[in-house]
């Protein structure tokens, strides 16, 4: 039976050693997983670009017309902090795909 007998200095080498994989794999996990939620973010919603005229209501009916506009206004109202229906040509808004 082969016996190793390690000195203080050898096992504090074994100890940084490990302590530095661990640190490694806890870095390497977060990146991962951060990546996750910003790719199931994506996948789950859409964008839409407001046109002149356009009104959340008149975005709301074009993009769910089966639903009633007051739930779909609420949602994209929600998903992008609106705190009113005042919405601006150009100003690109998002909109939930659970809502499809």
């Amino acid at each position: 039976m082969l016996r190793m007998l390690l000195s203080g200095r050898g096992l504090g080498v074994i100890g940084i050693g490990l302590a530095v994989v661990c640190v490694m794999f806890v870095a390497l996990w977060d990146t991962h997983s951060h990546s996750l939620y910003e790719e199931s973010y994506e996948e789950s919603a859409q964008t839409v670009i407001v046109s002149r005229g356009d009104t959340l209501w008149t975005i709301a009916r074009n993009i769910l017309p089966e639903v009633d506009p007051r739930k779909t206004v609420f949602y994209i109202k929600k998903a992008n902090g609106l705190e009113s229906v005042d919405i601006a040509p150009g100003q690109v808004l998002v909109v939930p795909n659970s809502l499809f």
